[in-house]
């Protein structure tokens, strides 16, 4: 089981300005000013290299809240 608090820090570190400080795990991450494509794909590697999961781009377009996110991982990890 992945950390939350551990997780959400990761999470913010994807945001290339301060906007992310307070960002929550009900946090809907695509509202942020500074998320763009880059943003989705750097994060979609940053997964890859710290849970060893790939997540579809598809998949992280279903997710609205990091919590989404988090759960997807989760998940993935448990059908691996």
């Amino acid at each position: 089981m992945i950390n939350i608090q551990k997780f959400l820090e990761e999470f913010k570190e994807q945001y290339v300005d301060n906007e992310a400080t307070g960002m929550t795990m009900e946090s809907e991450f695509k509202s942020f000013s500074s998320w763009d494509s880059l943003t989705a794909i750097s994060l979609l590697a940053e997964i890859k290299y710290r849970y060893n999961v790939d997540i579809e781009e598809d998949d992280l377009n279903r997710c609205s809240r990091v919590a989404d996110v988090y759960h997807l991982i989760e998940k993935k990890i448990a059908h691996a």
